[in-house]
């Protein structure tokens, strides 16, 4: 604790220090920010109230420091990941192309994927920012069957033109290495089931396609399970199908 004189210094919260860059008070020019004082701040040693006054700040040091990612989450049933970090940082500059997620803190088994424009965020600025993964680049990570597929091969990269801070000249984030990569805070797995978007019959070559939502294991596949009826009531005519024959992998 400081003892009793004519300077005080104290410590902002990181809650005050967060919302008072998120408001941009000491924008454009630090030097001619104002502070009020109310009454009931302080006393002097004779337990006067200090008068009630506003003032201008007589000197300021700018901050240099850059932001930096401390911890991210990856939701793969909701496609979210976010991001956390030390500062608030501008929603709008986030390039969402500079993220890899990787099966590994070294990048060893050159197991990643780079997400895409496609995925974006609608966070406000702030401390943690939610990228809304898109649908092709979570087919991407689904079908590498060694990535993400649970806390312990769930690691994030990033480079520094990820995002900037809300400074008047923004400052770039700390990148996070591929050599040294950010293993996931809390990892939520796949449990959704996957559902058909769209079925298909050629008759001319026999020749039935369905269109998955989400990326499947056709190793797993059993013909049997499909039933053709003529009616989506269970009371038409149907037929199981006993078998079928999948096209090589092109």
């Amino acid at each position: 604790s400081q003892t009793n004189g004519v300077t005080l210094s104290f410590d902002l919260t990181t809650t005050d220090d967060t919302r008072q860059k998120l408001q941009r008070l000491l924008r454009p020019n630090i030097s001619k920010t104002e502070f009020k004082i109310e009454s009931a701040f302080i006393n002097d040693m004779n337990q006067n109230a200090i008068s009630a006054i506003v003032l201008t700040v007589d000197s300021a040091l700018i901050e240099t420091r850059r932001p930096s990612l401390v911890s991210f989450a990856l939701d793969v049933n909701a496609s979210d990941l976010t991001l956390n970090f030390d500062e608030p940082v501008s929603a709008e500059s986030l390039q969402v192309s500079q993220i890899a997620l990787q099966s590994d803190a070294d990048r060893a088994n050159n197991n990643f994927v780079q997400l895409t424009t496609s995925s974006y965020t609608t966070s406000a600025d702030g401390l943690q920012l939610i990228v809304r993964i898109s649908v092709s680049d979570l087919n991407s990570i689904k079908l590498n069957q060694s990535l993400c597929i649970s806390r312990e091969t769930t690691y994030i990269t990033i480079s520094e033109h990820l995002v900037t801070d809300l400074a008047q000249t923004p400052r770039l984030v700390n990148a996070v290495n591929t050599s040294n990569a950010m293993k996931v805070a809390v990892y939520q797995p796949d449990t959704t089931r996957p559902r058909i978007r769209d079925f298909r019959m050629n008759m001319n070559n026999r020749t039935m396609t369905l269109v998955f939502r989400e990326v499947v294991d056709v190793s797993t596949i059993d013909m049997t399970q499909i039933t053709l009826q003529n009616s989506p009531l269970s009371n038409g005519t149907a037929h199981a199908l006993t078998g079928g024959l999948m096209p090589p992998a092109v």
